[in-house]
């Protein structure tokens, strides 16, 4: 109960956390609310959003691979993601590569807002 004291003290709602130690889960948990208004606890099964937190993520991950020589930033992105659909200006195909995408300039203006649940192993 201290801990949904102190996230409610806090202003945060609820929170899920996971350790994984050489790829296994060792330990998850959920402390306070998945959704306030119902009540519904948080588990650690709770799927949250992230949103912009996603944008450190990447980062450090994309730094990780650039320097374990995995990726090249000045390359397509269809090199890394063959389905990725060719896009175009003035009708003339366009190359967008993985630094645009990472510095938000590729020029890509939409997004689905659909609901995408991905697994990660490490």
């Amino acid at each position: 109960m201290n801990e949904v004291v102190y996230l409610v003290i806090a202003g945060i709602p609820g929170l899920s956390v996971g350790v994984s130690v050489n790829g296994h889960v060792v330990w998850r948990e959920g402390f306070g609310f998945a959704n306030v208004e119902s009540g519904s606890q948080c588990t650690g099964d709770t799927v949250m959003r992230i949103a912009s937190i996603s944008k450190p993520i990447t980062a450090t991950i994309a730094a990780r691979l650039v320097q374990s020589g995995k990726l090249d930033l000045d390359k397509p992105i269809q090199d890394y993601l063959p389905d990725f659909p060719q896009k175009k200006y003035d009708g003339k195909p366009v190359t967008i590569s993985v630094r645009q995408l990472l510095s938000h300039t590729g020029g890509i203006r939409h997004y689905k807002k659909e609901k995408v649940h991905i697994s990660i192993l490490f």
